[in-house]
């Protein structure tokens, strides 16, 4: 038998790949749209709109040519608040293999050839221009209102920074937040800056004082944020009990903050109290003819827009998670490996038809069977381990369970609406024709490998050997049914830099570093081509074999970094790009765990881009629903946490994500953010949220909090 080769594939690009991955939500022709019986009270209607705030008018200030303040560095901040100074920037990043070769043509190349000394840090008093129109906030951050709009080329002075924002001086002793990529501020760098965060915003309520998080998106109440020996605690309080210690902002303009329950926006407004507020939801999404199909702990129920119309019906308990298409819920209810007296007495897991057909049992097939109906959840994986095929033909589950020696095994299991089982083994030798093969793991390594790709079939990366003791690696194949069909070189998924030879003999490929991520669009024409040295992205496209960098927010190419320089020393495996398409646009996350280093949206044919904010290092899970482009390609959006301060109550955003949406155009519309909910936790590894637009795009919901049971929040960690 042939023996096939398989080159390494490092765990990195793997992981990146398997979490870019999403589920999709087209309605197969034979679908019929679920009509659930309603045994709930209808939920009660949504707070009245408020009024539309006007948009200031572009600021045009004199220009003051005389007596331009010069930047200085400061020992301290004003105001005697602590200063976080940052680390010592590297102009020139050497790679793993020396320093990188630049052209005459690179920015890098021209910095060496000036010969500069290392400029001073903690600038303040720096002068600037505006580089394109743009708005200054209250407060930094997008969600903070608009106090006043500059034009391209207006004089501003940068007194310091806080995360991606400068705070500035402009016109007749005006003051505002702007964001620091629409400021040119000449040969110093935005890191040079001194860095002072915003101080925190507090208020009284009930003769306690809190921090502020925002407001309900009702704009009935405010989010508190209460600690207690530094765990968090996210409080509503009515907004007219609430005293805002605060001089630059007033309680109608704290931005949006989403809580525990599941909002329904207006796909073109985001305001305050424009949102209808729904029940909490573990998951939901929108069907293809425009429900809101979502389930909790107690419910699953449906919202239907046209007619307002919210329908419950009870649900069993356990573990649950949606077909793709919308027709079936998988719910288990299972003990955790190892499990004692003490385990929930109800052990079920069925799929539960939505149309009002008979539950499918996994305990009744595996009777029939003649199997163990011992069977609990392997190594507290719920969530990874519950997986539905493209199709919705089956649900692949990673659980343990009891064999003839009445030890727990551990198997993926796929479990069909057919009702058939199979098993897939993942700790033990298992024979494919005429060798033996287990799975291919790493050290520490306990999570499950079988996963079911889009050509709805089992694929696994093993390890196999041959009678005469020949040891080779390779991709395998298998139907959901259990039936093998081919051992195959071909990784289910690219690799991280796919490509990159092609790219580099485009003309300018020689500007290229050593350490590139490519990500293709959904023709192959374009890929988006992050430099991780020079910290910026170039578009190639594929159809002229031509590469150019990206310009952002101007005509001209980008020619600063559009993140940190990297630490010499850093393991640049472990940054990697997610990008969604669309036609010819698309939005990208560059990051590494667990930040975003930055994040764009590009329109590939113009080479155009624009910067989403990302106030600073962003902490960003991977999760798949946290970005993503609008089905028409009319909008993009991004979840991120705001940078982290230590200087100050409020300050500490660690419990709140960013919602970001911009339009086809680039720009930002929208910003709300997303609390997470998980009671005292400052900050949960299990957080949860789902965003979407509707399939005709009139609605955005926002919400889905983590799933109950064992990796709920308050976890064993």
């Amino acid at each position: 038998m042939r023996k096939p080769l398989v080159s390494s594939l490092w765990l990195a690009a793997l992981c990146a790949a398997l979490l870019a991955a999403a589920c999709s939500g087209d309605e197969p022709a034979t679908v019929s749209e679920p009509q659930p019986q309603v045994s709930g009270a209808q939920a009660s209607e949504s707070a009245a709109h408020e009024d539309a705030q006007d948009k200031p008018a572009t600021r045009s200030a004199q220009r003051a040519e005389d007596a331009e303040p010069t930047a200085r560095p400061v020992e301290q901040a004003s105001g005697g608040e602590e200063v976080d100074s940052s680390p010592k920037d590297e102009d020139v990043q050497q790679s793993e293999s020396g320093p990188m070769e630049a052209t005459a043509s690179s920015p890098m190349s021209e910095r060496e050839e000036e010969g500069d000394e290392e400029p001073a840090e903690d600038l303040t008093d720096v002068p600037g221009v505006v580089l394109a129109d743009a708005d200054v906030r209250v407060r930094p951050g997008l969600a903070w209102p608009t106090v006043d709009r500059l034009a391209a080329g207006e004089p501003v002075v940068a007194l310091y920074r806080g995360g991606g924002w400068y705070r500035i001086t402009y016109g007749d002793g005006h003051e505002g937040w702007i964001r620091s990529t629409a400021v040119d501020l000449g040969g110093i760098n935005e890191w040079s800056v001194l860095r002072q965060a915003a101080p925190p915003i507090l208020a009284v309520w009930r003769g306690v004082e809190y921090g502020v998080m925002g407001q309900s998106a009702d704009g009935a109440e405010v989010r508190l944020l209460a600690v207690d020996d530094e765990l968090s605690e996210i409080l509503g309080a009515p907004k007219d009990e609430v005293t805002l210690l605060a001089d630059d902002v007033t309680l109608e303009d704290l931005p949006i903050l989403i809580g525990d329950e599941t909002v329904v926006f207006p796909g073109d407004d985001f305001r305050a109290g424009q949102g209808r507020i729904l029940p909490k939801a573990n998951e939901w999404m929108w069907l293809p003819w425009g429900w809101l199909l979502a389930h909790n702990d107690e419910y699953i129920w449906q919202w239907r827009p046209d007619t307002n119309e919210l329908e419950f019906i009870r649900r069993p308990q356990g573990y649950a998670k949606l077909s793709p298409d919308g027709r079936y819920l998988a719910i288990a209810n299972l003990c955790s490996v190892g499990w004692s007296h003490d385990c929930e007495p109800i052990q079920r897991v069925i799929i539960l038809p939505l149309d009002g057909s008979r539950p499918i049992s996994l305990f009744d097939q595996l009777r029939r069977q003649g199997a163990s109906t011992r069977v609990t959840w392997s190594y507290w994986y719920p969530e990874g381990a519950m997986q539905w095929s493209p199709d919705s033909s089956a649900v692949r589950m990673y659980v343990s369970m009891e064999n003839d020696d009445e030890r727990f095994v551990s198997f993926s299991l796929v479990f069909q609406v057919s009702g058939q089982v199979a098993r897939f083994e993942e700790w033990s030798e298992f024979p494919i024709e005429d060798v033996v093969c287990e799975t291919h793991r790493f050290i520490d390594d306990y999570t499950d490998h079988w996963s079911i790709d889009d050509g709805n079939v089992m694929t696994n990366y093993l390890t196999c050997v041959d009678d005469e003791g020949e040891h080779w690696n390779t991709w395998v194949e298998f139907t959901l049914s259990g039936e093998f069909l081919r051992f195959t070189e071909d990784s289910p998924w690219r690799e991280w830099d796919h490509g990159a030879e092609l790219i580099r003999s485009a003309a300018g490929g020689d500007e290229l570093g050593d350490f590139l991520i490519t990500q293709w669009s959904e023709d192959d024409r374009y890929a988006l081509v992050v430099d991780l040295v020079a910290a910026n992205v170039w578009v190639y496209d594929g159809d002229l074999h031509e590469l150019g960098l990206v310009g952002v927010g101007s005509d001209v190419a980008t020619e600063y970094r559009l993140w940190d320089p990297l630490d010499p020393d850093d393991d640049m495996r472990h940054f990697y790009a997610l990008a969604e398409w669309h036609e010819g646009q698309a939005g990208i996350r560059i990051l590494r765990h667990p930040e975003i280093r930055a994040a764009l949206v590009v329109d590939a044919p113009t080479r155009r881009g624009q910067i989403l904010d990302r106030g600073g290092p962003a902490l960003d899970p991977p999760w798949p629903g946290s970005h993503g482009m609008r089905a028409e390609g009319t909008g993009y959006f991004l979840v991120s946490l705001p940078e982290v301060h230590v200087d100050g109550l409020a300050a500490r955003h660690d419990s709140t994500f960013q919602l970001q949406i911009a339009n086809r155009e680039s720009l930002i519309v929208a910003s709300v953010g997303i609390a997470d909910t998980c009671e005292r936790s400052m900050y949960h590894a299990s957080l949860r949220h789902e965003l979407g637009w509707s399939p005709d795009g009139e609605w955005f919901a926002v919400g889905g909090d983590e799933l109950e049971g064992l990796w709920a929040c308050g976890g064993w960690w």
